[in-house]
Formats: C-alpha cells, sequence, structure tokens
C-alpha cells in the first residue's frame, strides 16, 4: 500500500507546510509513496520541492511525480511538468492524471508522453518503463483504449469494493474521504503518519518489485561496474602494450594521444564496449472524481 500527497495534505496557506511524515511512512511501506508536481500550467503544488526532497531524503525505493492535467494546452503542461521535474531520479517515474474532457483522449495523453518521455530521458525505454496514465476506471475503458492497450503502466481510481479487471499496475482504492453518512469512500482506508486518512493505493508485490517496475538500469551490473570494467580494461591495455619497456601506463596513456596507429586495437576494444553501453544506457533523443486532483 502506498499514499498519494499533495499540497491537500499540509498546513494550507500561507506556508503550506507540509503535514506527511516521511520517515513514518517508510515504517509503514517500506518506503513508497507518489506526490503532485503540478495542477495545469501554471500551478506549481506548494509543497512538491518539500515532499519530494523529504522522501528523496528518506531514501525511497519509489517515488512517483504526477501531473494533474487541464482541459487547454497540453502539450504545454507537459513543458511546464518537465521544468518543475528537472531530472528524474532513478526511482522517480512520471504520471499523467487526466480526469477532464469529452471524448476520445488517447491523442491527449499520447502528446504529454510524447513529450515527457523524451524530455526526461524516457522515449529508448521499453513502455512499460515509460510514464504512466493515471484515471477513473470508466474513463480509462471508454476514452484512453488505446493507451491502455499499448503496454503503457496504468494506475486506475476506482472506489468500489472490487478490484478494477482492466491490467494496471497501481490501484487507487480510496478517496481518503467519506460520505455526509460518515461511511468510507473506497476500501483500504488507512491514516498515514502525519497525513492521516489520505487517497490510497494497491500494489500487488514486493516493494523491491514494484522499485524494479519503474527502474531505468537493465544493465546486468550497476553503472559504477561498467566504469570499473572500463578503467580496468584500458589499464590492462596499456600495461600489455608497455610491458617491458618501462614506461608506466600513465606515461604511455599521455604518449598515446599523439600516437593513436600504438593503440589501435585497444581503440578497438573500447569502441565495441561503447556499442554495448549504448544498446543498454540509450541516450534520450522524450468518479468520476477520480480524487487525486
Amino acid at each position: 500500500m502506498l499514499p498519494d500527497f499533495s499540497e491537500n495534505q499540509s498546513s494550507g496557506a500561507p506556508n503550506w507546510t507540509p503535514t506527511p511524515d516521511f520517515a513514518g511512512v517508510k515504517r509503514k511501506n517500506g518506503g513508497a509513496a507518489i506526490i503532485r508536481v503540478s495542477y495545469g500550467i501554471d500551478h506549481l503544488d506548494h509543497c512538491f520541492a518539500r515532499n519530494r526532497k523529504a522522501a528523496q531524503g528518506h531514501k525511497y525505493a519509489f517515488l512517483g511525480l504526477y501531473q494533474y492535467v487541464m482541459i487547454g494546452d497540453i502539450g504545454a503542461q507537459a513543458r511546464a511538468f518537465c521544468r518543475w521535474v528537472g531530472e528524474l531520479a532513478p526511482n522517480e517515474i512520471p504520471i499523467a492524471d487526466i480526469e477532464e474532457g469529452s471524448g476520445d483522449q488517447n491523442g491527449r495523453a499520447e502528446k504529454w508522453f510524447d513529450i515527457v518521455d523524451r524530455k526526461l530521458g524516457l522515449s529508448g525505454q521499453r513502455i512499460e518503463r515509460r510514464s504512466w496514465l493515471y484515471s477513473g476506471e470508466s474513463r480509462l475503458t471508454t476514452q484512453f483504449a488505446r493507451v491502455c492497450a499499448s503496454g503503457r503502466p496504468i494506475w486506475v481510481a476506482a472506489y468500489g469494493s472490487e478490484e478494477p479487471t482492466l491490467d494496471h499496475i497501481l490501484w487507487q482504492s480510496t478517496a481518503g474521504e467519506k460520505t455526509p453518512d460518515g461511511e468510507p469512500i473506497g476500501i483500504h482506508q488507512i491514516a498515514w503518519p502525519g497525513a492521516g486518512e489520505c487517497d490510497t493505493n494497491l500494489y500487488h508485490g514486493t516493494l523491491k518489485e514494484l522499485a524494479a517496475a519503474a527502474a531505468r538500469d537493465d544493465l546486468p551490473y550497476p553503472r559504477k561496474e561498467i566504469l570499473k570494467v572500463v578503467r580496468e580494461g584500458v589499464a590492462e591495455g596499456l600495461r600489455t602494450e608497455l610491458d617491458g619497456t618501462g614506461v608506466t601506463p600513465a606515461q604511455g596513456a599521455e604518449a598515446a594521444v599523439h600516437a593513436q596507429q600504438a593503440l589501435a586495437e585497444l581503440a578497438q576494444q573500447i569502441s565495441d564496449l561503447t556499442e554495448y553501453v549504448k544498446q543498454h544506457l540509450p541516450d534520450p533523443p522524450v468518479m468520476e472524481h477520480a480524487g487525486t486532483r
């Protein structure tokens, strides 16, 4: 289970001090949450920067970053979202929250994804590792059929007692609210440390599996190991070239700048490794009240 937070979980104006206890949330679920970045093109969530800093400071394994998308220029909204997010951390995933608009919304969503995936370096990833879509169950099945069929991760809001049958990665099963009669809206009502009852979401799996679902590192070992392999490979190549000459690898490296012919074979080895790295680390080219608003 993981919560999603926005400025609605804060002290309100004028200071907008966030109320979620991110250390307490981590003790409860291991370190996973979703936070709002912005509302349309003009409204940066008052708590986004502080919520993000708190989650990263407590080394969360998973952090969703969403924008509530309004009627209007969706491209401008996507670009504003990218400016506010800046660079994605390895544990972060962008999410488009689209709850407004009539008729087919596939094109609007796909435009948001095209811009955000490209600008935030996700375009080279498999589609299940790119930005997510959030909306209510009815909208997803009637207005986003093409996106839902594409393999892109879906975060669905549905506050009944039964989980939606459409393919999804997260189920927002409660709005953290109650009816006028005091009955909870949805199931899985949880009092999150500091924030109390708010939107809560279900993931079928472990925290490690959720983090892996958003991870972009498909290498068989971490990036630091790639760098180590490169350094050691270069040093070993130089030692082989210079063995018995009395020249150190450092001196040989400096000389090689002016004598590329002497390192032609090693250069080919590095070229092969570079091609391998490119293949695994592609360069970036970019209700129904659903409650998350």
